[in-house]
C-alpha cells in the first residue's frame, strides 16, 4: 500500500484512512511490535565492557573460520594464525 499520496479532496483522504484502517486492523498483516522495538534499543544503548567488545569483534572476523574448524582439526594442522593481515595489524597487548 502506498501512502505516500497528495489527497487534496475528502473522498481519496478517506480511501487511503479505511485502506489503512484495514491493514491496521487486521492481525494477519500486521503485528505489534513496540516491545520488540523497545527491547532492541535497550540492547543497543546498553554499556557493555570493552572486553565484551572485543570479543565481539573478534568473533565476526573469524566466525566463518571458527564454523570450519574442529578440535582435532586445529591441533593438526597448521592454521597460520600469525601470518594473516589481522594478526599483523593487532597491537602486542592484543597478541598476548
Amino acid at each position: 500500500m502506498e501512502l505516500n499520496v497528495l489527497s487534496d479532496d475528502d473522498t481519496s483522504t478517506k480511501d487511503v484512512l479505511q485502506r489503512f484502517d484495514e491493514i491496521w486492523n487486521n492481525p494477519g498483516v500486521s503485528k505489534e511490535v513496540t516491545n520488540d522495538v523497545l527491547e532492541n534499543i535497550q540492547c543497543i544503548y546498553k554499556e557493555n565492557s570493552p572486553e565484551l567488545l572485543y570479543f565481539i569483534t573478534l568473533y565476526n572476523l573469524f566466525k566463518s573460520y571458527l564454523e570450519e574448524i574442529s578440535e582435532d582439526n586445529l591441533i593438526k594442522t597448521k592454521t597460520n594464525f600469525k601470518e594473516t593481515q589481522v594478526w599483523n595489524k593487532l597491537y602486542k597487548f592484543q597478541k598476548d
